[in-house]
């Protein structure tokens, strides 16, 4: 039988993803504590679950006085794991907070032994994934949210109980895109590139015998985009500027957001917001109540809730 009834406590909370797929799921929750230190993300949270419960730093959890807790969930920081990072691994001060995600669940075994728990990160080196299967004890599970929703997300899932396969949906990008006509726009050939890229993403876009090409470092130094494929050509800090095509899917989001699509109309743009929020799989809106830049790190910091609602779907008692 589901679960029903639950308290749960959210590591890393973020904006409440894990709110929202409960929600999504039908699961009654009793209690929501959540640990975040991000204001803006805890006012999101306030405005869409004005009943959470909110404890601050993850590491003063010893000073929390919890009754007994049915679900753990949290996504510890990913900045040590991260490609795009340094590779400080657990030397990164927020990436080695995953030791307090550890110690709060073995706690909480002690007054529940049939807790539940659910562990998100990156994907990332293997010698450091075997050091957080060895503390949680037990064996990842490699979902890219692509199979579900329009995002290219892959990651990495730690649970305690067994989570069913997951079924490819076709669901592409163009079906998920708002009707925008470009108003600020750069001709390149026969195709509309939004003015907001920099000069230098735009020079890795041209129009040639009726192709869309971006620059790659492949044989034919670039890759072709078609209609309804996300795009990258912004790499601000590469030594090499290259631009990225995901094919009916847009790229990953990350903390910027800085990716775009070329879309139905044959133009080259960045998401609007409302199309940023579907790809996470988060209700148009739910962040409008915070500035867009702080909404866009919210979301690229974000879970994919369609992803995280077919774990959880597998939570028994």
């Amino acid at each position: 039988m589901i679960i029903i009834g639950i308290t749960v406590l959210s590591l890393f909370d973020g904006m409440s993803c894990g709110h929202l797929v409960l929600d999504k799921l039908g699961i009654e929750i009793d209690t929501y504590y959540a640990s975040e230190i991000e204001q803006s993300t805890i006012e999101v949270t306030k405005h869409n679950y004005p009943d959470t419960v909110h404890l601050g730093d993850v590491t003063k959890w010893k000073e929390w006085d919890l009754p007994k807790i049915d679900l753990i969930i949290g996504g510890s920081p990913c900045q040590g794991f991260s490609r795009q990072g340094a590779g400080l691994n657990f030397n990164d001060p927020r990436s080695k907070l995953f030791f307090e995600f550890v110690d709060i669940v073995n706690h909480h075994k002690e007054i529940n032994p049939y807790l539940n728990f659910m562990l998100e990160n990156v994907n990332m080196k293997r010698e450091w994934q075997d050091v957080i299967t060895d503390y949680l004890g037990v064996d990842p599970v490699h979902i890219n949210s692509d199979v579900l929703v329009p995002h290219n997300r892959p990651r990495t899932y730690w649970t305690n109980f067994d989570i069913n396969c997951v079924e490819q949906v076709d669901y592409k990008l163009l079906n998920l895109l708002d009707d925008i006509i470009l108003e600020d726009y750069i001709e390149v050939g026969a195709i509309k590139v939004c003015k907001s890229f920099s000069e230098k993403s735009i020079e890795l876009i041209s129009f040639e015998e009726g192709e869309v090409r971006i620059k790659q470092a492949v044989k034919k130094g670039y890759i072709v985009a078609k209609l309804g494929d996300g795009i990258n050509i912004s790499f601000p800090t590469s030594k090499t500027r290259r631009g990225r095509v995901t094919s009916n899917k847009s790229s990953c989001l990350d903390t910027s957001c800085d990716i775009g699509v070329y879309d139905q109309h044959g133009q080259i743009r960045r998401f609007t917001m409302n199309e940023l929020e579907k790809l996470q799989g988060v209700p148009v809106g739910y962040t409008s109540s915070m500035d867009d830049s702080f909404a866009k790190k919210a979301l690229g910091n974000g879970w994919t809730v369609d992803v995280i609602a077919h774990i959880l779907r597998s939570i028994k008692r």
